[in-house]
């Protein structure tokens, strides 16, 4: 293996996995969008949808409270 692997990024994957699959667990899989911007459109709106429901998560406090 001749290239070197950057340690400082390497062990980064595992936060992307757990971000998609909260996603995907919250907001479902599928996406109905049937153009590729559209597409693009609607997995924008999800991920804005994934940081509001995490702002406002029932049960912990507010983070926008200071």
């Amino acid at each position: 293996m001749s290239q070197r692997i950057h340690l400082t990024c390497y062990g980064q994957r595992w936060q992307s996995e757990t971000t998609i699959s909260m996603i995907k667990r919250r907001l479902g899989s599928a996406v109905n969008a049937r153009s590729y911007w559209s597409q693009c459109r609607a997995l924008m709106l999800k991920a804005v949808a994934h940081n509001i429901l995490i702002l406002y998560a029932p049960g912990e406090p507010s983070r926008l409270a200071a």
